[in-house]
């Protein structure tokens, strides 16, 4: 039976919604308290031991752990090649980089409390274009995708991993890349995209066709961009002195004229 409402009067209202307010914070509180305590109880402190491609330790490395196509950790070894991260309890995709030009990736399913990831023991791949520029590329892993630059070196023991080399990607002011071809081992693909495993060495090559803007046939470039400008500004000088002098003339011309 529910109360009568006609014979609550004012106060008890009020205390009714006190009643009600409250236990809906402590619940709220509860259930906040539970899914963080769920949260911390799923992330994991990893040691990360990083090993360059000539089997020693590697100081100074960044790691990155990429989850859900984000950064969840981050952190850089120290002297030891080792940092500690935490990092919730997930498959994760670890991209290293290992200075000049190298980098790890490779993805773990199951975090335990240290993990190697060893460059040594991993298969090479060499991300390069036939330009002399560093074209960006996306590498994508677990649907992680990371930008990294051709004229690279990638270690890993991944499958099922994309590498897209841009349709088209602009250097400078006067230089545009346009994609012509890309293989694979010596293998052309069918489009700027391939799917490749690290089952052996991979040799990645991006093929553009350079487009220079030009001026009167001249290729265009920063050099000739400050010769042209010097030019330009030498003729307007030249072409205000023989203004000024014209001017001048004129007004001498007019001063000696006698009006009769």
């Amino acid at each position: 039976m529910f109360m009568d409402t006609k014979f609550i009067n004012k106060d008890m209202l009020i205390w009714l919604m006190k009643d009600v307010l409250f236990k809906s914070m402590v619940a709220a509180l509860i259930v906040a308290m539970v899914v963080a305590g769920a949260v911390m109880a799923s992330t994991v402190s990893v040691s990360v031991t990083v090993i360059g491609p000539n089997n020693t330790a590697v100081a100074n490395a960044v790691v990155q752990a990429w989850q859900s196509n984000s950064v969840v950790a981050q952190g850089t070894t120290s002297s030891s090649g080792t940092v500690t991260l935490n990092i919730p309890n997930a498959t994760t995709t670890f991209w290293v980089s290992l200075g000049n030009g190298k980098y790890i990736l490779e993805t773990v399913t199951t975090i335990t409390s240290s993990i190697t990831l060893n460059a040594s023991s991993y298969y090479p791949a060499a991300l390069a274009t036939n330009t002399t520029y560093s074209i960006p590329i996306t590498i994508t892993d677990n649907n992680n995708s990371i930008t990294a630059y051709t004229n690279a070196t990638v270690y890993s023991t991944d499958s099922g991993v994309n590498i897209t080399y841009p349709n088209q990607t602009t250097v400078n002011l006067f230089t545009v890349l346009k994609f012509v071809n890309m293989t694979v081992n010596g293998t052309p693909q069918k489009s700027n995209s391939a799917t490749v495993s690290f089952t052996g060495p991979l040799t990645i090559i991006g093929y553009y066709a350079v487009s220079t803007m030009t001026l009167l046939g001249i290729p265009l470039n920063t050099t000739t961009l400050i010769i042209i400008i010097a030019i330009v500004a030498v003729l307007l000088g030249i072409m205000v002195m023989y203004t000024h002098k014209s001017s001048a003339k004129k007004i001498a011309r007019a001063r000696s004229t006698t009006w009769v």
